[in-house]
């Protein structure tokens, strides 16, 4: 199975740039490439809106409409869960789906502010509704099964290691109960790292909108960095594609 991974498409309500950056420009890249890409699955990891706004998910899922093929995705913290249900017709925001013999498990890590409901924390964390269906799920199928989420289980380097799943280790613990969970697709870092854990492989997807990098200062774009992943699940490879 071929798996085209995406995350932090940060679409403005106008389609205006985010940080200096044409994010609008680095999605229109990234769909003709993916429109010349042979590929089962596309995934997308959170944080398709920067603001929440209906427009931004209407323009996203506009252009994403000419893919004839099955679109999903999780929440990030930029996202409005009621506004990307509500508007998305092509991308779909659901639990769980089957694909080529695989299970894809989709988490929601988005934490509310509690002084702001119009607004979500940066930190992730999954609360115990989230854990016990994510178990259940396990249990009711014994497929080879990835876990989708925005924020990530793992630690990346220098500073963007800050804001993740904040009960990550919870998290581990029970996916590692289940051998066949292979992979957790994540990210909000902005930049693409691989770690395993007791055979599970954790990617984090680079962002379509706008790059970080753990080499360069806080919040500095990394130009021309952005991108998404291509995963071949049959010849066990991961490709970087720039948009």
């Amino acid at each position: 199975m071929r798996i085209a991974l995406l995350s932090d498409i940060h679409m403005s309500h106008d389609g205006e740039p985010i940080w200096e950056t044409d994010v609008k420009k680095h999605l229109y890249s990234c769909v003709e490439k993916l429109k010349e890409t042979n590929i089962d699955i596309i995934i997308i990891s959170g944080d398709l809106s920067n603001d929440g706004s209906i427009s931004s998910y209407e323009l996203i899922d506009d252009t994403f409409k000419q893919i004839n093929i099955p679109i999903f995705c999780c929440p990030g913290n930029h996202d409005n869960i009621q506004n990307l249900q509500d508007t998305l017709q092509h991308i779909k925001y659901i639990t769980q789906v089957k694909q080529n013999d695989w299970q894809f498990i989709f988490m929601n890590s988005v934490t509310p502010d509690e002084f702001d409901p119009n607004l979500n924390k940066a930190r992730g964390y999954l609360n115990e509704e989230n854990l016990t269906n994510l178990e259940e799920l396990l249990l009711q199928e014994s497929c080879r099964t990835i876990v989708v989420m925005h924020h990530p289980a793992i630690e990346p380097d220098g500073w963007l290691n800050r804001r993740l799943l904040e009960n990550r280790a919870e998290f581990i613990k029970i996916i590692s109960k289940y051998r066949h969970v292979k992979m957790v697709l994540m990210g909000h870092i902005h930049e693409h790292y691989i770690r395993y854990i007791n055979d599970i492989q954790f990617i984090i997807a680079p962002s379509v909108g706008y790059a970080f990098s753990a080499s360069l200062p806080k919040f500095y774009i990394d130009t021309g960095k952005e991108g998404f992943l291509l995963i071949d699940t049959n010849k066990n490879t991961i490709k970087k594609i720039l948009c």
